[in-house]
Order: structure tokens, then C-alpha cells, then sequence
């Protein structure tokens, strides 16, 4: 499946890139999003706080 994201608020909002179709949400909240670099089904996301997190887009879940 392709994904596409887009920063809504306090979320960045995952879609399935084909239908448009909302897949999950990741709460960003007070640690601001920097910036967040997709890669087939992995997710990157770097805070203004400088942690890094590891997602995997099909299982909805952080790797790191």
C-alpha cells in the first residue's frame, strides 16, 4: 500500500496515497514537529526536540 502524510494540528495524519482514505493519526502535540520523510512503509518523524521515532506505516506502530 502507498502512504502520503499531512500535519493537522497537533497530528500528522497518515491517508492511503491511492484513495485518500484517512489509516491513522500520530500525536505530535507539545514536542512540534520538525520534519518527517516517508519511505515505502516506514515513517521518519524528527521533533523540534530533536528525538527521533521509527515508524512502520502497515502495522501502525513505532519501531524506535
Amino acid at each position: 500500500m502507498a502512504y502520503s502524510a499531512k500535519p493537522t494540528g497537533d497530528f500528522l495524519q497518515i491517508f492511503n496515497a491511492l484513495t485518500g482514505a484517512p489509516h491513522f493519526s500520530i500525536h505530535v502535540g507539545s514536542r512540534g514537529l520538525g520534519t518527517y520523510f516517508m519511505s515505502g512503509n516506514t515513517l521518519t518523524i524528527t521533533y523540534k526536540t530533536g528525538i527521533t521515532e521509527v515508524w512502520d506505516l502497515t502495522k501502525r506502530q513505532k519501531l524506535r
